[in-house]
């Protein structure tokens, strides 16, 4: 019945008190394609001539929710910021018993500031050359994407000091 007032748009959200109405639309159109499955949404989406941007958003939640034994903070980076907060009122709009629990841990996330990319680390790609004394290259990307893994795991790790002295450690090499 849930999913039924988010399509009819009876479900008061945070997502309606923004007035964003393509956030609406795409948690309207995975709410009511949720049962098909993500590859089989997309497709349908596709054949409708949705644009892109709605298409791959409304796939990533699906894939979403059959992430299996994922931590919800690596399904929540996974997704982003914007996109997790719309899985959150997906969850919440297919009546999962679970919705509870993601909206806890997505404010959770939110208290303890984890980055949702690696550009949200506290420290950069000029800063990681620095440290290793090696000069830019795709290899740096890995590596700021291996502290932003750690970081989604142990919040508390992304301030300055803590990603340096990670570095220092000399597993980046």
């Amino acid at each position: 019945m849930a999913s039924l007032q988010v399509v009819a748009g009876e479900h008061s959200s945070p997502l309606q008190a923004g007035g964003n109405d393509q956030r609406l639309l795409i948690l309207r159109l995975a709410a009511l394609l949720a049962q098909f499955g993500p590859d089989r949404a997309d497709a349908a989406l596709e054949r409708l001539r949705y644009p892109n941007a709605v298409r791959q958003t409304v796939k990533a939640l699906l894939e979403a929710l059959d992430v299996g034994d994922d931590l919800p903070r690596l399904v929540f980076a996974k997704l982003g910021r914007e996109r997790a907060e719309l899985f959150v009122s997906l969850v919440h709009a297919l009546g999962y018993r679970d919705a509870g629990l993601c909206a806890k841990e997505l404010a959770e996330i939110e208290r303890r500031k984890m980055p949702f990319s690696p550009s949200e680390l506290a420290i950069g790609g000029k800063d990681v050359c620095a440290a290793l004394g090696i000069a830019p290259s795709p290899k740096v990307g890995e590596i700021l994407r291996g502290l932003w893994l750690k970081c989604v795991t142990d919040p508390g790790l992304n301030t300055r000091k803590r990603l340096l002295d990670e570095l220092a450690k000399g597993d980046y090499l």
